[in-house]
């Protein structure tokens, strides 16, 4: 797994809203695939092109890379896996999204990784 801490940044939510206007809201370019967001809620379909990231509850490090769908048992996954929240250890999870208009929960947080997006729109 590569770390990819001074990389991100994070974005909590107070309210619900799209992923595309909680980057907006911050000042920051909506870059397509840059925005990842926290495993809250069961997720039906999570593809297997998208990233994973992994950030340590404790040291606040963030980590991507196969090893960290390796360690939420996704690894060998070929097409669309369910991912359930819960207890995932030491880690929250955060999913990459290509959706602008994703429904992020208030509460939770966005995590903004522009070097990994797509500057198409």
């Amino acid at each position: 797994m590569s770390e990819i801490t001074n990389q991100v940044m994070f974005i909590k939510r107070d309210m619900d809203c799209q992923i595309r206007d909680a980057i907006i809201a911050n000042g920051l370019k909506w870059i397509k695939g840059a925005a990842f967001y926290q495993l809250v809620k069961t997720e039906k379909r999570v593809h297997d092109y998208k990233l994973v990231a992994l950030r340590v509850k404790t040291s606040g490090k963030v980590y991507c890379g196969q090893q960290a769908r390796e360690m939420l048992g996704i690894g060998g996954v070929v097409g669309t896996v369910r991912l359930v929240p819960g207890d995932h250890g030491k880690f929250d999870v955060f999913i990459q999204s290509t959706s602008v208009n994703r429904r992020i929960p208030a509460g939770s947080e966005v995590m903004y990784w522009p070097k990994v997006g797509s500057q198409q729109k």
